[in-house]
């Protein structure tokens, strides 16, 4: 009843989300867990030795020394059983219809129950130092969810910022990060607790994080909606 329940209040919040237009497609809200249930993750968040480094996890991840993750995708001993719950509810087809309904590129054939996507969750702690430069994400990922797991409003300035290239018509499939003098800074989506950011991957989307000063960190989910490999 407690699964259910928590992914009931998921949905519908996620659903109720306003999508904004521009600079490009995203939605960000709060009350993303109920609110016992989220200071529970708070509570149980692992301690650091428990992450990975991301250089050790995915590819390209030595260019990132200061972000450290847990894979969600598979069951983790050292995480509570709360975090079991998140992964259920990520995992379910129905969060990832409702994720992929509030974008209105989102095609009927994308939607289609016959076809058959990946996903991909993980814990993410950012340190010290980390930044990550304007890019649009990686060709295969189509929908993109940032859960921010803050402690307090104190670290608002800590959420992932949207952009927008100073030379009109600048695109890009994915590949690559980009200068942050070639582009503005437009918006900053407020690192909150219980809060969330979500986007459509486009040739446009460039999104990033402004370096983490000294003695703070990010702690967030990452949630993907991937097309498979052929």
């Amino acid at each position: 009843m407690l699964k259910q329940h928590i992914k009931t209040h998921f949905n519908s919040n996620l659903d109720k989300a306003t999508i904004h237009q521009s600079p490009f497609q995203y939605l960000y809200y709060e009350n993303v867990f109920p609110v016992n249930f989220y200071n529970d993750l708070i509570t149980s968040l692992p301690n650091s030795p428990v992450y990975n480094p991301y250089a050790k996890e995915r590819p390209g991840g030595n260019n990132f020394p200061d972000r450290f993750i847990i894979n969600l995708n598979e069951k983790i001993e050292a995480l509570s059983s709360s975090w079991e719950i998140v992964r259920s509810v990520l995992q379910n087809r129905s969060t990832q219809i409702t994720l992929m309904s509030k974008f209105q590129e989102t095609t009927d054939l994308q939607m289609s129950k016959d076809n058959i996507f990946e996903t991909d969750a993980i814990l993410i702690r950012d340190k010290t130092n980390y930044e990550l430069s304007p890019h649009t994400d990686h060709p295969r990922r189509m929908v993109v969810l940032i859960i921010y797991l803050a402690k307090s409003d104190e670290y608002q300035h800590l959420g992932t910022s949207l952009y927008t290239p100073i030379k009109p018509g600048l695109t890009c499939n994915g590949h690559w990060h980009h200068p942050r003098s070639q582009f503005n800074r437009v918006y900053t989506a407020p690192y909150k607790p219980n809060s969330a950011l979500a986007f459509l991957k486009t040739n446009n989307s460039f999104h990033g994080v402004e370096s983490v000063p000294e003695d703070e960190e990010r702690n967030l989910i990452h949630f993907f909606i991937k097309v498979p490999n052929d």
